[in-house]
C-alpha cells in the first residue's frame, strides 16, 4: 500500500503568491496566539477546579493519545474531502469548538474531569490530524526558494504571538484572582483561545489549492520501524524509551508549581515564559554546536542535561530559583529537539519519511502517556513536597538509565539547515513541544518540507 502527498509544482502566479504568503502568516499568527493563551493553561485549569495533581498532570499527556491514533486516518480523511485545505480547516474548527466547553465549564464554575478530557482530546485530535497534511499543502504552495527565508520570518512572527498569548492569559488569570473570581479569568482565555482559531479559518480558506497531482511514497508497518535492524529504527526505540521517562516526572511539575509550592499566576506564567524564550533564542547556539560537534553529540549532551532538570527543581521552591532553572529547562530542550529531528531526516530514507514519522508520532503519545500514567501511580495521595520529590526522583533515575541506548546510535550530522517549527504547546518544563515545518532547499534534504509536521 502507499500513501500519497503532493509533489511540487509549478511557481504560482505574483499575486497569488503573495496572497498565500500572506493568508499563512495570519494562520500561524493566529493558531499560536490560540496556543499561547489556550491549552498551555489547562493543567493550571485542571488544578483551579479542585483536581488533584494527578489529574491536571495528566490533562498534559493522556490527550495526546487522541490525537496520536487519528493522524493515521488524516490521508484517508483528505482523500473523503476532497481537498487538504477542507481537511485542514474542519480539524481547525474542531479544535476551536473543543474549547467552547471550557469556557462554559469556567464561567458555571465546575466541570466533569471526563469532559475535560474529552475537549482536551478533541483539541489534540483536530492539531496532529491537521499537522502533516498542512505542511503537504503549504509547502507545494511556495517555491522552495522561498521557504525558508518566508518561513523563517514567520516563525518569529508566530513565537511573539506565542509569548504575547501567555502574557494575556497569566494577566487575565491574575486578574480575576484579584477580584476573587479566578475562573473567569481561565473562561476568557479559552474564550479568546477559540475566537482566535475560528479567525485563522479566514486565512486557511484565503490560500490557494495544492496541485492535483500526486506521487507514492512507500508506507511501511510499525513492525517494520520497531523490530527491523535499521539505524532510524533504534534511534526511535531510544526517544521513545527516553521520552517515557521524562514524562513519569515532566507533567507533574505544574501541579508542584501551584499544589506544593502556591505559585499565583504571575510567577508560574513567568516560569513558562522562562522556557518558551530560552528555548527560542538557544535554537542558533544548538544549530552552532551541531554543525562543530555532531548532531550525535548534541543529543547525548542535552538528554543529560534533561535527565538532571528533575531534581534542580527540588533544590529550592523559590521563584527565584524555579524561574532561572526555566531557562536552563527550554536551552537543554531546544538542542535536544533540533538533533532529534537532525537524525531523523538523516537515517530515514525519503521514499517512507511519511510513513515512518507517522509511526513515531504514536509511538511518542503511547509513550508520553505510560510515563505519565507511572508518574500518577507514585503521587497518587501523596501531593506534597515528598510526594512530587519522589515522582522527579524516579524520573530522574529513569531518565539516566535511558540514556544507555542513544550510547549505541552510530549515525551522525556535522551539517544542519536553518529550520522553522511549529509550535503545538507550551510546557513549563520543556518551553515548547515543536514540530519541524520545513528545511532551506539547500540542506540537508529539501523533502522535509513535505513530510515533517506542522
Amino acid at each position: 500500500m502507499s500513501t500519497s502527498t503532493f509533489e511540487d509544482a509549478s511557481h504560482p502566479p505574483p499575486k497569488s503568491l503573495r496572497r498565500d504568503l500572506n493568508a499563512c502568516t495570519g494562520d500561524g499568527v493566529t493558531y499560536s496566539f490560540m496556543v499561547g493563551i489556550g491549552e498551555t493553561y489547562l493543567a493550571a485549569f485542571a488544578v483551579a477546579l479542585g483536581f488533584s495533581g494527578v489529574v491536571s498532570g495528566l490533562t498534559a499527556t493522556a490527550p495526546f493519545v487522541a490525537g496520536g491514533i487519528v493522524q493515521l486516518v488524516a490521508p484517508r480523511g483528505v482523500r473523503a474531502v476532497g481537498s487538504p485545505r477542507r481537511w485542514v480547516m474542519m480539524c481547525a474548527a474542531l479544535q476551536a469548538a473543543s474549547l467552547l466547553p471550557l469556557v462554559v465549564g469556567a464561567i458555571v464554575g465546575s466541570m466533569p474531569v471526563w469532559a475535560v478530557f474529552l475537549c482536551a482530546s478533541l483539541y489534540w485530535s483536530g492539531a496532529l490530524a491537521a499537522a502533516s497534511v498542512w505542511n503537504t499543502w503549504v509547502g507545494e504552495l511556495f517555491p522552495s526558494r522561498l521557504r525558508a527565508r518566508y518561513f523563517g520570518k514567520r516563525n518569529r512572527l508566530c513565537q511573539l504571538a506565542t509569548l504575547g498569548g501567555l502574557l494575556v492569559g497569566g494577566g487575565l488569570i491574575g486578574g480575576g484572582e484579584r477580584v476573587g473570581l479566578p475562573l473567569i479569568g481561565f473562561a476568557a482565555c479559552f474564550g479568546l483561545a477559540s475566537a482566535s482559531r475560528f479567525l485563522s479559518l479566514r486565512y486557511l480558506l484565503a490560500q490557494g489549492e495544492p496541485p492535483a497531482h500526486r506521487v507514492a511514497h512507500e508506507r511501511v508497518g510499525v513492525p517494520h520501524v520497531v523490530l527491523g535492524k535499521h539505524e532510524y529504527g533504534r534511534l526511535i526505540v531510544s526517544i521513545v524509551c527516553f521520552q517515557c521517562a521524562v514524562q513519569i516526572g515532566q507533567p507533574f511539575f505544574n501541579p508542584f508549581m501551584l499544589k506544593a509550592l502556591s505559585y499565583d499566576p504571575w510567577t508560574y506564567t513567568a516560569a513558562i515564559a522562562a522556557a518558551f524564550v530560552a528555548k527560542s533564542l538557544a535554537l542558533p547556539l544548538a544549530g552552532s554546536l551541531a554543525d562543530r560537534k555532531g548532531a550525535r553529540w548534541l543529543l547525548v549532551a542535552s538528554a543529560i542535561g534533561i535527565s538532571l532538570l528533575a531534581t534542580v527543581w527540588l533544590v529550592s521552591g523559590s521563584p527565584l530559583w524555579i524561574v532561572p532553572s526555566q531557562l536552563l529547562a527550554g536551552a537543554v530542550w531546544g538542542g535536544y529537539e533540533l538533533a532529534v529531528f537532525l537524525l531523523l531526516l538523516e537515517t530515514i530514507p525519503s521514499a517512507i519519511r511519511t510513513s515512518v514519522m507517522t509511526w513515531y508520532y504514536l509511538l511518542n503519545s503511547l509513550a508520553m502517556v505510560t510515563g505519565s500514567l507511572i508518574g500518577a501511580v507514585l503521587l497518587q495521595g501523596q501531593e506534597t513536597w515528598i510526594g512530587y520529590a519522589t515522582v522527579f526522583g524516579v524520573s530522574t533515575l529513569l531518565r539516566l538509565l535511558s540514556l544507555i541506548p542513544f550510547l549505541g546510535i552510530r549515525a551522525d550530522v556535522h551539517r544542519h539547515a536553518p529550520i522553522a517549527v511549529g509550535t503545538l504547546a507550551v510546557r513549563a518544563s520543556a518551553g515548547t513541544i515543536d514540530l519541524p515545518q520545513v528545511s532551506e532547499s539547500g540542506g540537508l534534504r529539501d523533502d522535509t518540507a513535505k513530510e515533517t509536521s506542522r
